[in-house]
């Protein structure tokens, strides 16, 4: 699974109103994104900034910043493992 995977999982899981998922998955993607130094690419920028804005709505903050934040501290394969279990 690739930041991208997790990325497309965050944006599937919101669509499909699972705001919590996703944003856990943002995190764990911005993560990876940030130990790779893989810049963020416009597009996906603006797509990511989309999917955020419209969790960010339905969640309170501190839920958000939470679900981010788990996402972050996981490791790699905890985000696999998360991300696969999500689905």
């Amino acid at each position: 699974m690739t930041r991208g995977g997790f990325r497309r999982l965050a944006v599937l899981n919101a669509a499909e109103e699972k705001p919590e998922q996703a944003a856990r998955l943002w995190g764990a993607a911005e993560r990876l994104r940030a130990k790779i130094r893989v810049p963020v690419s416009p597009a996906d920028k603006e797509e990511r900034d989309r999917g955020v804005a419209k969790v960010r709505a339905v969640l309170q903050e501190a839920a958000f910043a939470a679900a981010w934040e788990a996402g972050r501290a996981m490791n790699t394969e905890q985000a696999i493992e998360y991300a696969l279990s999500s689905e």
